[in-house]
């Protein structure tokens, strides 16, 4: 069976860690979460923003 993953996007208020708490739910039910921080949440992002590539 091929693992189970699920992306969490947050809301315009919030970060990554708006889902601190679901997380041991997620995962103790074998599901493996995958958290981001949109660049438009903060005061200087916009959606293009968000959607550019990372530089990593």
């Amino acid at each position: 069976m091929s693992a189970r993953r699920a992306v969490l996007v947050h809301g315009a208020w919030n970060g990554a860690w708006a889902w601190e708490p679901v997380l041991p739910l997620l995962r103790h039910n074998g599901i493996e979460p995958v958290t981001l921080d949109l660049p438009s949440s903060g005061k200087d992002g916009d959606l293009n923003d968000d959607v550019r590539p990372s530089a990593r």
